[in-house]
C-alpha cells in the first residue's frame, strides 16, 4: 500500500467517529496500528473521548518501533546526556569550564533535536566541529547505545531504513501544525507502511513532495465560539485580576472548572498564575504547585555542596537554612541565633551535629558520579535520621520537608543503582557539573500529587486537543505571540538559511505554525477571552499580537476601573477598601495626609541637592572611574558612602572583610612579580627554574602576610574560621599561578610578550558643559606589551564577567576607560583587556573585551571564540563614540553633583544599607538616568 496523506482542518480534531474507527483497526489481529498525537494532553484526551484508543507522542512511537526492531538501548534522561557530553569535552580540556561545556552540550543537543547531522554545520559553527566530533565517538563507543528523547527519532529511522523493521500497519497523526526534521524523517522511512492523516501541518507540502499522495477531502466542523471577547489590560497585575475574576464568574454560574482552559502566552507568566489561583481557592488540574527545587531541604543540601569549605560563613547559613527546616522560631530562634552568631554553635545539639556531619562530608574536586550520589545519600540520611522532625500534624511545613526528604532519598536510591547498572556511576564529574545535573534530575520533581480536577492550564500545543465551556488566553502581546523558536546554545537562525533540511524552524515557518494555532481557538470552546497588556515596559512599548489586527476590543482593564466595577475575588476586596481610604476626602484627617504625602515620596524616589550643595560637590572637578561605576550601581548608597561618609551599621565580625583580602591579594602579585624580575622581561626568558620556585614563595610570603597584616585586625574572629579561609586563598593562589604560566609564561605564542607596568596610573580629561572639564583618574593592575600592541590585566578576588550593555549603563567603565586612557598616553594599538579572577583563573572568554583577531582559534592569548565582546576600536575614539561613554560620563558626573535618587541599576540583598532605604520592587534596575 501506498503512502496517503489525508489533510483534516483543525477545528475537526479528535472527531468521535475516526477515533472509534482506528480504535476497531487497532484491536484487529493484523499489522500494528498507531494514533500519533502532539503531546500527553492529546493522549488524555483521546482517552476520555474513547476508552480503547492507544495513542503515542513522536518518541513514544519510536520507543515502540525500536522494540519491534529488537534495538538494544538505554533510554537516558537529558540531564545524562549533558553530563556525559559536558564531561567528554572537560576532559579532553576543550572547554575552559563547566560553564563553557554547558553551552557546547547544548550547542551539539540542539542540532541533533532540528536533525542537522554534523557533515551539514553551518558556518558559523563550523570551529565547533572538533567537539562535536569528540561526542560523536564518545557515543559510539558504547556497546549498547545510551539515547537521550532527541536521539530517539533519529535511532528509529535508522533501524528503518536499515531493514531492522517488521512491516507496520497504518500510522494516523493529529493535531500537528508543524513537524520537525526528525519527524518528517521518520514519516518519509514510513511511507510504504500506511495511512497518514494530519491537519494542514507545515510538513504536508514535503510529504507530497516525498512520495505521499493526497487523497482524501478535508473535514470540517461546524461548532466555533458564540461568545468572544478582547480586552486590554494596563498592566500584567490587572490582567491577572481580570481573568481570576472571569473564571470565578464561570464557576459561579454553574461551569464544572475541568471545563474551563487557561492558555498563558508565555511560559515564564505560568508559576505566578497558578499561584495566584491557589490564593483564590481555585485549583489547576495535573499541577503540583510544589517542586523540590522550592523545598528547604533540597535547598540545604546544594548549598552544603556550593560550598567546598565549610567556613564560618557557611555554617551561619546552613544552621539557618535548618531553622527554617526545623521550625525553630521564636525566642528560642533569637537565643540560638545569638549563640550561632557568638561561639559558631546554635546551642540545639541535634542541629549542630548535622552541620558537623556536614563537615565530614568534603568531597574531591574530581570524582565520580556514583560516589558523588552516595556521599550526598548519606548526607540526605543524617538529615532524615536526625532528631530534628517532631511528630506533627502531616501538612505542617516540617512534616511536608521531610516529606521531600524521603522522596529525594528515594530518587537517589534509584539513580544510585541506575547509573551503576549503565555504566555512568564511573564518570568522573567536577563539582560544578554534578550540581547541575541534580538540578535538571530533580529540581522539578512534584512534592505533592497534582489533583485530577480543576482548571485545565494549557500550552499552545494542547489548545486543539480542549474542549470546553471557556477558554482565556492570556498575555497574548507582540514578541510574545508569534515568537521566535527558542534556540539553545550557540545555534541561531541564520544558522538555517540556505540548509536543505525540511522542517527546519524558520521564522517564517513558525510564525504560520502559530497562526493556524491562533486560528484554532474559536472552534474549541463555547466561551472565547484574549487579553493583552498595553502599556510600556523599560525596554520597549507592549502592544497587541498582530494576530488581533482587526478584532474589536471589548474592555479594558485598570486599576480605577476594577474600583468601578464588581470584583468577585479575595483580593480585590481589600484593594478596594484601600482605594477608598487613600482617595476619600481627607481634609482634616492629619493622619491619612501623613499616609500620602508618604506614598508620595516613596513613588517618585526622588533625592536632589541643593544649589549650595551641588556647586560645592562641582568644585572638585576630579573623578575616579570606580567612583563612576559606583554612582551608577546606586546613586542612593553613592551619596550615603561617598558623599555623607555614613558608615555601614556596625556589626558583630563574622567572616574576613574582602577589602581586606583584595588588597593583599593585589600587594601579593605585585611583590612577586617584582621580586622575581618579571618585569620588563619576555615571557620565554623567565627560567623555569623561577617559575617551580613561585608556588613556595607565593604560600610562604602568603602566610607570612597573612599573619602580619590580617591576624591583628580580626582579633574577634573564630581562630578555626581564620585558618580555614588562609587554607583556601592559599589554594586559590596555587591556582592562580598555574593559569597564569599556562597563559602567559608557558604559551608559546607569546614568547616575546613581557609585562611592561604593573599598578600603572592612568588619568584622561573629559571635556564637560559650558567649557568644563573633568579629570577622570584611575589605577590599572598590569599592562603587557607584545608585537606592537597592549593588553591590560585587572586582577579580582571574586568572579568578574563583562557585558557590553553593562559599558553602556555604566556599571563596567574600568577596562574600556583604562584602554582609551592608555591608547591616548601611549599612542599604541589595544589588543585587549580582561579581568583575571582568582576565583576562575581559567576563564578568559567573558571576563574581557578583545580585538577579534585575537579571538578564537589560534588566539595567542588563548580567548575562545565563546567571547562575545569583540572591538576592533577598542581604546579608540570611535569606540567612545560607539558606546556614547563620553556622553555616559557626563551623565553619570552630572548625577553625582545633583542628585541621589533611590533608583539603583544593581540593587543586593546584603547591602548595609537596606535597614534605610525606600527602593521598591518597581525601583529596581531603573538606574537614576530614568528617574
Amino acid at each position: 500500500m501506498g503512502a496517503i496523506l489525508k489533510e483534516i482542518g483543525l477545528d475537526a480534531t479528535l472527531q468521535n467517529e475516526r477515533l472509534e474507527a482506528i480504535a476497531a483497526q487497532q484491536q484487529k489481529p493484523e499489522l500494528p496500528v498507531f494514533f500519533v498525537v502532539p503531546t500527553a494532553y492529546w493522549r488524555k484526551q483521546a482517552r476520555v473521548k474513547n476508552q480503547h484508543i492507544s495513542t503515542h507522542t513522536f518518541e513514544g512511537f519510536a520507543r515502540t518501533l525500536l522494540a519491534l526492531a529488537q534495538k538494544r538501548y538505554e533510554e537516558i534522561s537529558q540531564a545524562d546526556g549533558l553530563l556525559l557530553t559536558m564531561n567528554a569535552l572537560m576532559r579532553a580540556e576543550v572547554a575552559e569550564d563547566a560553564r563553557a561545556a554547558r553551552t557546547i552540550s547544548e550547542t551539539y543537543r540542539q542540532l541533533k533535536r532540528l536533525g542537522i547531522p554534523r557533515e551539514q554545520l553551518p558556518a558559523s559553527l563550523q570551529s565547533f566541529s572538533a567537539s562535536f566530533t569528540l561526542m560523536e565517538e564518545m557515543e559510539a563507543k558504547r556497546v549498547v547505545p545510551l539515547l537521550t528523547n532527541d536521539d530517539l527519532l533519529p535511532a528509529a529511522t535508522s533501524a528503518l531504513k536499515e531493514g531492522m523493521m517488521p512491516q507496520v500497519g497504518h500510522v494516523y497523526l493529529e493535531g500537528f501544525v508543524d513537524l520537525t526534521t526528525p519527524e518528517l524523517a521518520l514519516l518519509d522511512a514510513l511511507k510504504e507502511s500506511g495511512v497518514y492523516c494530519l491537519p494542514e501541518s507545515e510538513g504536508s507540502s514535503y510529504l507530497l513532495e516525498s512520495g505521499f499522495e493526497k487523497r482524501a477531502l478535508r473535514e470540517h466542523a461546524e461548532h466555533r465560539a458564540t461568545e468572544q471577547r478582547l480586552t486590554q489590560a494596563t498592566t500584567e497585575d490587572e490582567e491577572w485580576r481580570g481573568v481570576i475574576d472571569g473564571i470565578l464568574t464561570k464557576i459561579n454560574e454553574g461551569n464544572n472548572a475541568e471545563r474551563i482552559g487557561v492558555l498563558v502566552a508565555t511560559k515564564q507568566r505560568v508559576a505566578s498564575f497558578i499561584e495566584r489561583l491557589e490564593r483564590e481557592g481555585i485549583r489547576v488540574a495535573d499541577v503540583s504547585s510544589t517542586r523540590m527545587q522550592e523545598s528547604g531541604i533540597f535547598v540545604w543540601l546544594t548549598s552544603r555542596l556550593s560550598t567546598p569549605f565549610l567556613d564560618q560563613e557557611a555554617r551561619l547559613l546552613l544552621t539557618d537554612q535548618l531553622f527554617q527546616i526545623a521550625g525553630v522560631s521564636g525566642k528560642t530562634y533569637v537565643k540560638a541565633k545569638q549563640r550561632l552568631i557568638q561561639t559558631g554553635k546554635s546551642g540545639i545539639e541535634a542541629l549542630d551535629s548535622l552541620v558537623e556531619a556536614a563537615g565530614e562530608q568534603e568531597a574531591a574536586r574530581e570524582e565520580s558520579l556514583g560516589k558523588r550520589i552516595a556521599r550526598l545519600r548519606c548526607l540526605l540520611d543524617s538529615l532524615l535520621d536526625s532528631e530534628i522532625w517532631p511528630h506533627d500534624d502531616e501538612f505542617s511545613p516540617r512534616a511536608q520537608e521531610k516529606i521531600a526528604g524521603q522522596l529525594l532519598r528515594e530518587k537517589l536510591t534509584s539513580e544510585e543503582a541506575r547509573v551503576k547498572k549503565l555504566s555512568l556511576g564511573e564518570q568522573t564529574v567536577s563539582l560544578d557539573v554534578f550540581l547541575q545535573w541534580l538540578q535538571a534530575m530533580f529540581g522539578s520533581l512534584s512534592l505533592s500529587d497534582a489533583s485530577e480536577e480543576g482548571v485545565q492550564l494549557l500550552t499552545w500545543s494542547d489548545v486543539g486537543a480542549f474542549s470546553g465551556e471557556a477558554l482565556f488566553v492570556v498575555g497574548l502581546n507582540a514578541a510574545v505571540f508569534p515568537q521566535s523558536y527558542s534556540f539553545q546554545g550557540y545555534v541561531t537562525e541564520h544558522d538555517l538559511k540556505n540548509m536543505p533540511l525540511p522542517g527546519l524552524p524558520t521564522k517564517e515557518s513558525v510564525r504560520r505554525a502559530q497562526k493556524l494555532q491562533y486560528q484554532l481557538l474559536p472552534f474549541v470552546c463555547d466561551f472565547l477571552h484574549i487579553s493583552y497588556i498595553c502599556g510600556v515596559d523599560q525596554e520597549t512599548p507592549l502592544q497587541a499580537s498582530p494576530f488581533l489586527d482587526g478584532v474589536a476590543l471589548s474592555e479594558i482593564w485598570s486599576f480605577a476601573g476594577r474600583m468601578e466595577r464588581e470584583g468577585i475575588s479575595r483580593s480585590n476586596e481589600r484593594d478596594k477598601e484601600a482605594y477608598v481610604a487613600r482617595h476619600q476626602d481627607s481634609s482634616g484627617d492629619k493622619w491619612l495626609d501623613l499616609y500620602k504625602r508618604r506614598l508620595k515620596r516613596l513613588d517618585s524616589g526622588e533625592e536632589p541637592l541643593s544649589k549650595a550643595q551641588s556647586d560645592a560637590l562641582k568644585e572638585r572637578q576630579h573623578a575616579s572611574v570606580t567612583e563612576l561605576e559606583a554612582y551608577a550601581r546606586c546613586p542612593f548608597r553613592y551619596g550615603l558612602e561617598r558623599v555623607l561618609e555614613v558608615r555601614e551599621p556596625a556589626k558583630e565580625e563574622e567572616d574576613l572583610s574582602p577589602l581586606l583580602i583584595g588588597t593583599l591579594v593585589h600587594d601579593l602579585i605585585e611583590w612577586l612579580y617584582k621580586e622575581i624580575g618579571a618585569v620588563g622581561l619576555p615571557f620565554a626568558e623567565l627560567s623555569n627554574e623561577t617559575k617551580d620556585k613561585v608556588p613556595d614563595m607565593l604560600l610562604e610570603e602568603w602566610e607570612r602576610r597573612f599573619q602580619e597584616e590580617i591576624e591583628p585586625l580580626t582579633p574577634s574572629l573564630n581562630r578555626v574560621e581564620l585558618e580555614r579561609t588562609k587554607e583556601r586563598w592559599s589554594k586559590r593562589l596555587l591556582e592562580w599561578w598555574d593559569a597564569e604560566r599556562l597563559r602567559f609564561w608557558d604559551n608559546p605564542n607569546l614568547r616575546e610578550a613581557m609585562i611592561q607596568g604593573l599598578e600603572v596610573p592612568v588619568s584622561t580629561t573629559i571635556s564637560l558643559h559650558e567649557g568644563r572639564s573633568l579629570f577622570l583618574v584611575g589605577k590599572l593592575d598590569r599592562v603587557d606589551t607584545y608585537a606592537g600592541e597592549l593588553t591590560l590585566y585587572d586582577y579580582k578576588t571574586g568572579r568578574a564577567g563583562i557585558r557590553m550593555q553593562e559599558v553602556e549603563q555604566g556599571l563596567k567603565l574600568q577596562l574600556p576607560l583604562y584602554s582609551y586612557m592608555v591608547r591616548e598616553a601611549e599612542g599604541k594599538a589595544i589588543a585587549g583587556t580582561s579581568y583575571i579572577s582568582l576565583l576562575e583563573a581559567k576563564k578568559r572568554a567573558g571576563n574581557g573585551i578583545w580585538r577579534d583577531e585575537h579571538v578564537g582559534k589560534g588566539s595567542a592569548y588563548g580567548v575562545s571564540s565563546h567571547c562575545q565582546n569583540r572591538e576592533d576600536e577598542l581604546g579608540e575614539e570611535a569606540f567612545m563614540e560607539k558606546w556614547q561613554l563620553h556622553e555616559r560620563i557626563k551623565t553619570l558626573w552630572n548625577g553625582m553633583t545633583t542628585k541621589f535618587p533611590v533608583a539603583p541599576l544593581d540593587c543586593r540583598d546584603s547591602c548595609p544599607h537596606a535597614s534605610i532605604c525606600r527602593v521598591t520592587e518597581k525601583m529596581k534596575g531603573v538606574g537614576a538616568d530614568e528617574i
